[in-house]
């Protein structure tokens, strides 16, 4: 199942996102919003729902953002 962060440049819960997911050892995808065209930003926000940063998706399902993440990832290790 591929993770998807999609942040933004000086945000720190998207580095909080990135380093948790290191620091576990799973392999994600990190997408820099701003390197996006404006359509497929406005895309990943309409479609996620969320409008501040990171946006974790988990295959074609947008779970929310650092914490959401930090829950899905601890419910996978103590099943």
């Amino acid at each position: 199942m591929t993770i998807k962060i999609f942040g933004r440049p000086n945000c720190a819960s998207c580095e909080s996102a990135k380093a948790f997911l290191e620091r576990r050892k799973v392999k994600y995808l990190y997408i820099d919003v701003l390197d996006l065209p404006p359509q497929n930003r406005m895309q990943v926000i309409e479609e996620s729902g969320m409008q501040s940063f990171p946006i974790v998706k988990v295959g074609d399902i947008y779970i929310g953002g650092y914490n959401q993440l930090e829950a899905y990832i601890n419910g996978k290790e103590n099943n």
